[in-house]
């Protein structure tokens, strides 16, 4: 009888172990929750560009940003040409992003002014010999949907329900910053004007 037991017991051994034999702990198929593409190549997106003495440059970061997800873009402007310079800004409101002028095609949201006042008085500003001015612009790829409800009921609210979102491509982008060379008594005269391209790949 015991024999017959042990026999019994290590046959049931055998079939546990060889049951096992291939399995990983864990192991589970993908996601469906998780998008196709959750890693974007680590390619980089800085742009230059040189005007007067006045260095213009954009940098987001990454090339590729994700769809429906906020970046962050930083646009400076450098005084290289030993003298100080004036520039006018086109809003009297504060924190409008108006000193560096950063445009996508199509819009993109810009999440710091959206929903602000805009003063259309002029303010004037020195950027001096060797000093850099630094723009930190937080935006959203997409558009504001003025038709839905959810924009007419709270306007000032930036909600998803009022984005309609821009699908995956490359988007073209600009950055622009005028100036008056020299220190001129007010904003009339001749303005100088640097500008640069840069793309945005949403995936």
């Amino acid at each position: 009888m015991k024999k017959i037991l042990s026999a019994l017991f290590a046959a049931l051994l055998c079939f546990a172990l060889i049951s096992g034999c291939g399995s990983t702990p864990g192991a589970s198929g993908p996601s469906t929750s998780v998008p196709a593409m959750t890693t974007r190549p680590d390619l980089a997106m800085q742009r230059e560009a040189e005007k007067d003495g006045l260095v213009l440059r954009v940098d987001i970061g990454y090339l590729y940003q994700f769809a429906g997800e906020p970046f962050v873009l930083t646009a400076s402007i450098t005084n290289t040409t030993g003298e100080d310079i004036t520039y006018g800004v086109g809003s009297g409101t504060l924190d409008m992003h108006m000193e560096i002028k950063v445009r996508m095609e199509p819009d993109f949201i810009d999440m710091d002014t959206y929903g602000k006042a805009w003063n259309e008085e002029y303010r004037y500003a020195t950027l001096k010999a060797g000093e850099t001015f630094t723009q930190t612009v937080n935006l959203l790829p997409g558009a504001i949907n003025t038709e839905s409800d959810a924009y007419w009921n709270a306007w000032a609210d930036l909600d998803v329900q009022t984005i309609d979102w821009y699908p995956a491509g490359e988007y073209k982008g600009t950055a622009t910053f005028s100036w008056i060379p020299g220190t001129p008594e007010g904003f009339e005269g001749n303005s100088a004007l640097i500008e640069l391209e840069f793309p945005v790949i949403l995936i």
